[in-house]
C-alpha cells in the first residue's frame, strides 16, 4: 500500500472505530487504535512474506499469482472468464499467438 492509500484506509479506520464507539472499551482514541491496527496489518503481511519466502513460494507483494493455488482462478489482463482451472496457460497462449 503506498503512502497515499495508507493515509487514506487510515482515516477510514479511524472513523470507523469511532462511528461504531469501539474506542470506548479501552478509553484509547479511535485515532491510536487506527495507527495500531495499521501496524498490525503490516506486520502480519511482512510475516506472510518471510513465510511463504521460507517455503520457496512466489510472494506476489500485491499481484495476484496465477496458479498458486490448484483450482482457484486468479483474474487477469489475460483472462475474460473466471474458469476455476486457469493455471496461467491464457498468458501463455496469448503470448504463444503472438
Amino acid at each position: 500500500m503506498d503512502n497515499e492509500h495508507e493515509a487514506e484506509f487510515e482515516a477510514g479506520l479511524s472513523n470507523l472505530l469511532n462511528r461504531v464507539c469501539a474506542e470506548n472499551d479501552s478509553d484509547t482514541p479511535d485515532f491510536i487504535l487506527a495507527k495500531y491496527l495499521l501496524g498490525c496489518l503490516k506486520n502480519f503481511n511482512e510475516t506472510v512474506k518471510a513465510r511463504e519466502n521460507w517455503y520457496g513460494r512466489p510472494v506476489g507483494n500485491g499481484q495476484a499469482i496465477l496458479g498458486a493455488k490448484e483450482g482457484v482462478h486468479v483474474p487477469c489482463d489475460d483472462c475474460s472468464t473466471f474458469d476455476f482451472s486457469c493455471t496461467g496457460k491464457c498468458k501463455e497462449k496469448k503470448e504463444s499467438d503472438k
